[in-house]
């Protein structure tokens, strides 16, 4: 398939994702749409998704608006990893860029960087509503995390006092950043 449809594509749906978690589409609009995106064989079919959609640069101003008029800037330069009613499982050496959107709605999604051979920081930026998010992390990174939960938890599952930020890192190593918004979801992060 070509390149630069699947880049476009990926584009729209960000921002149907955007979008449906401001509260802009409900759930059926938004999955409707996303199953019309991946049907799309043209990028004239892919605008056709969005083009009576309202579009509010004025909340989240960013880089250029691009060919498609749209401003998408979460997930440009980020490896994406999305799942919607069902489940992902990353294992193995699955990573592709240093920055990994995680977008888990009404799904679970599993991110095990066990086996990946990590950049010096990784940063994993989470949106989960009424989902389940697991990070399995390798030994001796440092983990810094800042996932906000709404009517939801962020556990720490098995991982010593001195890989939290709060804590002096005792020696350099790698570094995982995990941030974002956990709304009616459990993010887990252990080893």
């Amino acid at each position: 398939m070509d390149s630069q449809l699947d880049e476009h594509r990926d584009r729209i749906i960000n921002y149907l994702t955007e979008l449906f978690s401001r509260d802009v589409l409900t759930t059926e609009e938004y999955e409707l749409r996303v199953e019309k995106a991946n049907e799309a064989n043209s990028p004239v079919q892919l605008n056709d998704v969005v083009s009576d959609l309202q579009i509010d640069t004025s909340r989240n101003p960013g880089p250029s608006q691009g060919e498609t008029g749209l401003d998408i800037s979460s997930g440009r330069d980020s490896q994406r990893v999305l799942a919607v009613l069902g489940s992902r499982e990353l294992q193995g050496n699955w990573l592709r860029k240093d920055t990994v959107l995680v977008q888990s709605f009404m799904s679970s999604v599993t991110c095990d960087l066990r086996d990946v051979a990590l950049p010096e920081v990784t940063r994993i930026q989470i949106y989960s509503m009424m989902a389940e998010v697991v990070i399995i992390l390798p030994e001796g990174v440092v983990l810094e995390t800042n996932v906000a939960p709404i009517l939801g938890e962020v556990n720490h599952k098995g991982l010593k006092k001195r890989h939290r930020r709060d804590l002096p890192v005792p020696q350099p190593g790698r570094v995982v950043q995990i941030n974002g918004l956990a709304i009616m979801s459990e993010v887990s992060i252990r080893q």
